[in-house]
């Protein structure tokens, strides 16, 4: 029980990727990517101190409308 993960070097097909954040202000901004390969990898460093990070590339294609990505940024629920 549990995840396994298998890593390779095999090219990815063409597919949809999303990415979430918090900015500083408090603020959502989500980027989206309808057309996007990975290019490039880096090394993933582990240490007590730090954050794991992938440093990861993704090509951006233009999709049918000819756009490589859309941005969308909003204010959190203040629950009011």
């Amino acid at each position: 029980t549990g995840i396994a993960i298998v890593a390779n070097a095999k090219p990815l097909d063409a597919q949809a990727w999303v990415t979430d954040m918090v900015l500083k202000s408090g603020n959502l901004k989500r980027v989206v990517i309808p057309n996007g390969t990975i290019s490039e990898v880096g090394d993933i460093t582990y240490a007590d101190s730090d954050a794991v990070g992938y440093d990861t590339t993704v090509s951006c294609m233009p999709d049918e409308s000819g756009n490589t990505h859309y941005e969308y940024i909003v204010a959190p629920s203040t629950g009011i």
